[in-house]
């Protein structure tokens, strides 16, 4: 992480901070594990997602699955650090495109992300040409808008009938920031 920043979450393998793939995607669950400190809702901007605030700052959201487990989680935040990649940081320029294997279209913008890890990051820029690992070269020094936990790896194919790997418990804010959270 650079210095002087301070992470609220830490997006990793296993887990997006203190949620997990066996995490609930509803409120009462999103709430129950990232503490009091910060402020969750329900909002329904193309379908139903659970958004999570630090006062009105926007940190995540969740976008639920049909069944309530968490589908993915969109962190918008650069309180929250990637710990398969530490140098990228949302809202920074981003640097390293030569450990992405694939951009996908999600709209109008590319997610990109390396085979087998758990978070892709999304640009706002077209969706053209960053097919080769020449073209995605192109999105160095492009600020990250967002970077995007899923419970299964990008680019590996995901057998439905198989729950996700589950997880060892993560820290609970309490033991990273100490006291009640």
């Amino acid at each position: 992480m650079p210095v002087g920043r301070m992470a609220m979450f830490e997006l990793g393998k296993d887990a997006f901070g203190p949620i997990t793939p066996m995490t609930r995607a509803t409120v009462e669950e999103i709430q129950r594990a990232v503490g009091s400190s910060i402020r969750v809702k329900n909002v329904d901007r193309h379908g139903p997602e659970v958004h999570a605030y630090l006062g009105t700052e926007l940190l995540f959201y969740v976008i639920p699955n049909q069944d309530g487990s968490v589908f993915n989680i969109h962190a918008v935040s650069p309180k929250i650090t990637i710990v398969e990649h530490p140098s990228w940081v949302i809202g920074s320029p981003f640097t390293g495109s030569s450990a992405l294997t694939k951009c996908e279209c999600w709209g109008e913008h590319p997610m990109c992300f390396a085979n087998g890890d758990h978070v892709a990051l999304g640009f706002v820029v077209d969706c053209d040409k960053l097919d080769t690992p020449v073209e995605r070269r192109s999105l160095e020094g492009v600020p990250i808008q967002r970077a995007v936990w899923n419970p299964h790896p990008f680019g590996a194919a995901v057998d439905a009938s198989t729950p996700p790997a589950t997880a060892k418990a993560p820290k609970s804010l309490k033991d990273i920031f100490g006291g009640d959270p």
